[in-house]
């Protein structure tokens, strides 16, 4: 998605969330396509439900000079470090060697909802629900990437 659009869409959707929101909703995730994963002969993006937590809360987003080129920039280092841990990451790599019969970068992965909503320890950050304007805002996200 061309940065200005993410900066329209974000600016957008800001006067629709409330205090809540911007306190427990993460920071959006926003992705930076490689020119690996446009060029790979075989390109293969994961979608899943929701971030994890990502680069603190929205509120942090809004309040910080910068903010969208650090998300990027985010996204582009998770992609490029040479071992990940957890277990959906090394996925990735592993999807891209057997699928794309390539590097890391020939995979994509995004999410239905930008953010999650944070509910303490214990519980899923299930954020489906917390607001309409973050689901336009997702979706209109999630078109304009599929057609990369």
């Amino acid at each position: 998605m061309p940065e200005r659009l993410l900066v329209d869409a974000l600016a957008e959707v800001r006067p629709r969330l409330g205090d809540a929101h911007l306190a427990r909703l993460s920071a959006p995730l926003l992705i930076a396509v490689s020119d690996g994963y446009l060029h790979a002969p075989l390109r293969v993006m994961f979608v899943g439900k929701e971030t994890n937590g990502w680069w603190g809360k929205l509120q942090r987003y809004y309040a910080t000079d910068g903010a969208l080129e650090a998300l990027l920039r985010r996204y582009g280092d998770q992609m490029r470090k040479p071992r990940w841990g957890g277990r959906f990451l090394p996925m990735l790599a592993r999807t891209a060697r057997e699928l794309a019969n390539g590097p890391p970068e020939a995979v994509a992965w995004t999410n239905l909802l930008r953010t999650d909503w944070e509910q303490g320890k214990g519980f899923s950050r299930n954020a489906k629900g917390s607001s309409a304007a973050l689901a336009d805002l997702s979706a209109a996200m999630l078109c304009h990437e599929s057609r990369c």
